[in-house]
């Protein structure tokens, strides 16, 4: 595991606003937050992130139907995804899943919940990419082995939170996952935290390091750390990803995915490919 230093023109931690500021990441966890100048025994970081011009913020959760990416055009119902789901291997489900990881990381989502007959998935996901994930396993499926998951529905499918209610961030079947045309991504992902009773969305002391970090010195969103809060909460739409790290991964660096890979995006379209030329 590294030491992370963040540092940013502005960081807003869930609760406040803090300009010329510092994240320090230990372990995974937040180890420190607040004003310039950095204290001294936060000053040897084995990486540092960030600069003039970026704002820092919390990382999202989302609902991800991730292994649906190739059918997401078809806008299947959860019924449907489900059928699809029974006809693939957890190997071939999360080699389908990359694309659509690479997208919500890249749109400053650093919690998924994926979508999921099992455990399987997410766990395949954590070794191949590294983050933050949890599955959310569909309300009308019988077979309830217990375990650590949330239940989601949709119309096709009742039984647990409610995924197409608007009132929760989920990215399920749609043309892209990202967030173009989400209204309000910062407020609906703290909905999903508090019905799926996952863990604080603030960045703040001994919490898991879920930080998101903007360019604001180049444009889109150039300037924006000037912005009044409710604008600086809607970066998340406008701006472009500079870095992101989800626990003890830093997944995105330099605008870019450092784990899913240009190869890994060529196996998932061929698998893809073959997928639909089958239907």
């Amino acid at each position: 595991m590294i030491d992370i230093l963040v540092t940013a023109t502005l960081i807003y931690t869930g609760k406040e606003v803090i300009r010329e500021g510092y994240v320090y990441v230990k372990g995974g966890r937040i180890a420190g937050v607040g004003q310039m100048p950095i204290p001294e025994d936060l000053t040897y970081a084995t990486l540092q992130l960030g600069g003039e011009g970026r704002i820092v913020v919390p990382g999202l959760a989302a609902v991800l139907d991730a292994a649906a990416y190739p059918i997401r055009f078809y806008r299947p119902s959860m019924r449907k995804r489900i059928e699809f789901y029974k006809l693939l291997s957890p190997e071939d489900l999360a080699r389908l899943s990359l694309p659509a990881v690479y997208e919500a990381h890249l749109s400053g989502i650093t919690s998924i919940l994926v979508e999921g007959l099992d455990p399987s998935l997410p766990n395949r996901l954590r070794d191949i990419v590294g983050g933050i994930y949890g599955l959310a396993k569909p309300g009308c499926l019988e077979d309830d082995q217990g375990g650590d998951y949330v239940r989601i529905s949709d119309e096709s499918c009742p039984g647990g939170i409610r995924i197409d209610s608007g009132e929760v961030l989920a990215l399920s079947s749609k043309p892209a996952y990202t967030l173009a045309g989400v209204e309000d991504p910062y407020k609906l992902s703290l909905g999903l935290r508090r019905q799926a009773g996952l863990g604080s969305q603030e960045i703040r002391p001994g919490e898991t390091a879920e930080i998101v970090i903007y360019d604001a010195s180049r444009p889109p969103g150039m300037l924006m750390e000037y912005a009044p809060l409710d604008v600086i909460e809607r970066i998340y739409v406008y701006g472009r990803v500079e870095s992101l790290i989800a626990a003890d991964s830093v997944l995105v660096d330099g605008h870019e995915h450092i784990v899913i890979s240009d190869k890994d995006l060529r196996e998932a379209r061929k698998a893809s490919i073959r997928l639909l030329s089958s239907r």
